[in-house]
């Protein structure tokens, strides 16, 4: 499934461009979150929390750049929002 293809999966709600999504990138989120955090409990929120926010607002995703990336921005946001907490 191509960049383009996924995106368009994702904004009509397709179960299964998440899913492919989330095998895509989970792994990597969670070892930015797990290397910010240093708390795998908290790292793996991030995860949840990343996915969610992607479900709620694929649809404001511009592709100014890569769906990856912006998933990246959003968990390293989460892990700072996290961490401002403490």
């Amino acid at each position: 499934m191509t960049e383009a293809e996924l995106i368009a999966a994702l904004q009509q709600q397709e179960a299964a461009a998440f899913q492919h999504l989330f095998d895509r990138y989970a792994d990597k989120i969670y070892r930015l979150a797990l290397g910010l955090l240093h708390d795998e409990v908290e790292a793996e929120g991030v995860v949840q929390d990343s996915f969610m926010r992607v479900i709620e607002r694929i649809d404001q995703f511009e592709g100014r750049a890569q769906i990856g990336t912006w998933i990246y921005r959003i968990a390293h946001n989460l892990s700072q929002d996290r961490l401002r907490r403490r």
